[in-house]
């Protein structure tokens, strides 16, 4: 047998792949990262959710406010669950309407409503010191308030948005008057 042949028998012998110890090594370390990774991912999902439904309402509250200078009329964001009426009795996160009371009825017909806000995702709980806030032609709002936006995280996470009487909306982690968020 020549070196050559003897070589080309050796590489034909030689076996490529893994052995069980490396795979088994890999999952390891695989499972290790998946440990620390995955809370931290569900965290940061939580903030997103939380960070966008926060923009939503504050982005429906400027909308209402710039269709009332507009408009040169009152414009009110309320909170509804159909798109199609104010009800008082729901709460925040089941969803809002911005509406325009053209007629003056003091009813929400079709033909006036501006934007319809959809129900929060993600578990997420608005609770608001107000059932509903008009803007007057000038831009100013009917009240000042508090929205504070919590998930299953609690106080810790919250977030707050805050109305003041001169129309002004902003994003807090306070109160309006300066206190605690509570969740509750």
């Amino acid at each position: 047998m020549t070196n050559f042949e003897a070589n080309t028998v050796l590489f034909q012998n030689k076996q490529s792949g893994f052995s069980l110890i490396e795979l088994m090594m890999v999952l390891a370390v695989v499972a290790i990262f998946a440990t620390v990774a995955i809370p931290s991912y569900q965290s940061t999902i939580q903030n997103g959710r939380l960070t966008s439904q926060t923009n939503e309402l504050i982005g429906a509250l400027y909308y209402a406010r710039s269709e009332a200078v507009k408009i040169r009329s009152d414009v009110q964001i309320c909170k509804s669950n159909d798109g199609l009426s104010c009800d008082s009795g729901l709460n925040w996160q089941d969803g809002w309407l911005v509406w325009n009371d053209a007629d003056g009825d003091g009813a929400v017909d079709e033909t006036e409503i501006l934007r319809v806000g959809s129900e929060a995702e993600g578990q997420i709980s608005v609770f608001a010191t107000m059932d509903e806030v008009t803007f007057s032609n000038r831009g100013l709002s009917s009240l000042s308030g508090t929205w504070q936006l919590c998930d299953s995280r609690g106080v810790s996470k919250a977030k707050a948005i805050v109305i003041s009487p001169s129309g002004r909306v902003r994003s807090s982690e306070t109160t309006h008057l300066g206190g605690s968020l509570t969740c509750s």
